[in-house]
């Protein structure tokens, strides 16, 4: 996952039935969500004044 693997991808490589097993040993911490936010961009969607 640190490596950009999404989640489902990770659990079904580790043979988890559920993607709750999976979470259990995602231990990439409070860094990797920082960076995660950091990359995510959000679209300005309010009206441009004319």
């Amino acid at each position: 996952m640190d490596n950009g693997v999404d989640l489902s991808t990770v659990k079904n490589l580790a043979g988890h039935s559920d993607i709750a097993t999976t979470v259990r040993y995602d231990r990439r911490g409070e860094q990797s969500l920082r960076r995660t936010v950091r990359g995510i961009e959000i679209p300005d969607f309010r009206r441009k004044e004319k």
